[in-house]
């Protein structure tokens, strides 16, 4: 009865959850891993990979399977370092800067990634894009080939994970509901003085059959919508040619058209209203030389391994080193023998004060009550010894 119950179980679960098969599965492991280890392969430098199509998403039969599966933790499955998650406990200060960078979900879940958000991605190290369709400003001639209908693009404006900026009056503010002038005052903190990477463009809005139709000035440059509405997830067709499902609401990126406006179309029925609507181009010149100038204040000697960053950085008084690292209870931090607390930059990542001259940087991770669970597991082994111990001699 037991392996009929389990047996019968693990059929409807796959029915719902699995890959429909073995082949189909096996088929995408095998073409996943071997695009990851081409990668590193190609290049062994210290960033980060992301993509917008997942396992499960690949596999769906038709636009409103996708996403649901929440297949986020492929990097931990082909081991790669990723911006994705999806845990039961999610870690908030991640899950907050994602979502005011623009990877947005009001339900505290998991972050959507519904396309890659240059200024985001750049802003984390992502150098590397798994992609079906391509985005402006990314580099696509690279001797890698096409695996489970993903090409391999690199992103010439990821900044180093690790990079040396001076303190300044710019402010970030604690939250905020626009994600592109949030991001906007982020690069402003790192680049010492205001700068815009997002640009507002004009729109305009049309109520029909209860669908919202938005008419965007076509620009030069890549153009993302950041919509939210009240309810739950809708159908959204984009420049009249590809439709997607969007949960939650969330950013998109609107690819350009020959005409001069490109169009969004989202099925409001249901009673549902557009809370929100923001158009925002992308000034990738703004972007790269940005990006030039922060990669040029690099932390060369500087290594960061899983669970451990060391190495010496050069500094001045004012100097703060920047690390691309969600902070965590189980870091240990030295600078020049002494145990120091960092600073939180943006509620989650780290920034190190540096001192004048050389800076000899050691960086631990251990995680948090290992050693107490540990030894309560040893205690209990004991406890339950002694017992059967006694019981035996009684």
């Amino acid at each position: 009865m037991l392996i009929w119950e389990m047996s019968m179980s693990a059929c409807i679960f796959l029915s719902m959850r699995g890959a429909g098969s073995l082949y189909t599965y096996q088929s995408y492991d095998d073409q996943q891993r071997t695009q990851i280890q081409e990668i590193k392969a190609y290049d062994g430098g210290i960033y980060r990979i992301n993509q917008v199509m997942n396992r499960g998403d690949i596999r769906a039969k038709d636009e409103q399977e996708k996403n649901k599966g929440f297949n986020l933790n492929e990097s931990m499955n082909f081991n790669y370092w990723g911006i994705q998650e999806y845990t039961s406990l999610l870690k908030k200060s991640q899950f907050r800067l994602s979502s005011n960078i623009g990877y947005y979900d009001f339900t505290e879940r998991a972050n959507r990634f519904y396309t890659s958000i240059l200024p985001a991605d750049s802003l984390l190290g992502v150098k590397y894009l798994l992609l079906t369709e391509p985005i402006k400003g990314l580099e696509s001639d690279l001797p890698f080939g096409i695996s489970n209908g993903k090409k391999v693009y690199k992103n010439p404006y990821a900044l180093p994970m690790a990079f040396i900026y001076r303190e300044n009056d710019q402010i970030i503010p604690g939250e905020s509901d626009n994600p592109f002038t949030y991001t906007n005052a982020l690069y402003s903190k790192l680049i010492g003085h205001a700068v815009t990477i997002y640009h507002p463009v004009s729109f305009t809005e049309i109520c029909e059959n209860r669908h919202e139709i938005y008419e965007i000035n076509n620009g030069v440059d890549p153009i993302y919508a950041f919509l939210i509405w009240d309810g739950p997830y809708r159908q959204v067709s984009i420049n009249g040619e590809s439709s997607q499902i969007l949960y939650d609401s969330g950013m998109f990126y609107i690819p350009a058209t020959g005409s001069q406006t490109r169009a969004i179309d989202v099925d409001l029925s249901d009673d549902i209203r557009m809370k929100q609507a923001l158009f925002y181009e992308t000034d990738l010149s703004a972007l790269k030389e940005i990006s030039r100038e922060i990669n040029q204040r690099a932390a060369k000697n500087l290594m960061i391994r899983d669970g451990e960053i060391s190495g010496t950085v050069e500094g001045r008084e004012g100097d703060i080193l920047f690390l691309s690292v969600p902070y965590e209870n189980g870091w240990t931090v030295m600078r020049n023998g002494k145990e120091i607390t960092p600073d939180i930059f943006a509620g989650c990542l780290m920034n190190i004060p540096l001192e004048e001259g050389e800076n000899h940087i050691q960086m631990t991770y251990h995680i948090p009550g290992l050693t107490a669970g540990a030894a309560l597991t040893l205690i209990g082994i004991l406890l339950l010894a002694g017992n059967q111990y006694k019981r035996r001699k009684q």
